[in-house]
């Protein structure tokens, strides 16, 4: 797919006052997609957080289907559904199967972009996903960050209690000030309240190797 060179913008914005629950929703609902990946053997669910340019970002286990332990092949198609309930197709463009991130566009998509947050996280803070859950359509969960930093297979996540289920990857983790501070990713299978979350830093370090790499400029 095609994409016109777009004008870089930036997603990163000041601390913002605190707000409730309701607001931080309203004010990101439109920028979270209901993702549906056509695997040949099954249909896979899954979220995508948007990004300027009609970019969205994802995890990749969300867009790719593993036939082995060292190959992977990109999903038959893939159809997100945006809040006014407007289906579209994805190409993927760039993705990092390895720590489980892909970026992906659609020229059709006309979207606000998500705001990431400055800094680190805290332990006790407030955090909020809105997601896929179980390909159920759209929803909110809350919790807060158990840990700032857990390492599994050599890669760094926020840990955190929000009941994220399957569906709910690649979707946002919010802060109070409505931004995002992770991509949720996985979770404990004996434990629902256990679930980790791919930090800010590390998503902003994989879209400037799209840039570098591939000339994608979000």
């Amino acid at each position: 797919m095609e994409q016109a060179a777009k004008q870089k913008k930036a997603v990163t914005a000041a601390p913002s006052d605190t707000l409730d629950a309701p607001e931080i929703y309203r004010r990101n609902r439109n920028s979270v997609v209901e993702l549906t990946a056509d695997k040949g053997d099954c249909i896979g669910s899954g979220t995508g957080m948007v990004l300027p340019g009609g970019y969205v970002l994802t995890n990749a286990h969300v867009v790719f289907t593993k036939e082995t332990a060292t190959r992977v092949q990109a999903a038959d198609s893939l159809i997100g559904v945006t809040a006014d309930k407007r289906r579209m197709a994805f190409d993927i463009v760039y993705a990092d199967v390895r720590r489980d991130m892909a970026l992906i566009v659609s020229d059709d998509l006309a979207a606000p972009a998500v705001t990431f947050a400055n800094g680190d996280v805290t332990i006790g803070e407030k955090v909020y996903a809105i997601g896929n859950s179980k390909g159920q359509g759209i929803c909110m969960l809350d919790g807060i960050v158990s840990d700032r930093e857990r390492f599994i297979s050599g890669e760094r996540y926020i840990m955190y209690s929000a009941p994220t289920v399957g569906g709910n990857s690649g979707g946002p983790l919010f802060n109070a000030h409505g931004e995002v501070i992770g991509m949720c990713t996985l979770g404990q299978k004996d434990g629902s309240l256990m679930n980790y979350a791919i930090p800010t830093g590390v998503l902003k370090a994989f879209l400037r190797e799209a840039e570098e790499k591939e000339g994608i400029v979000i």
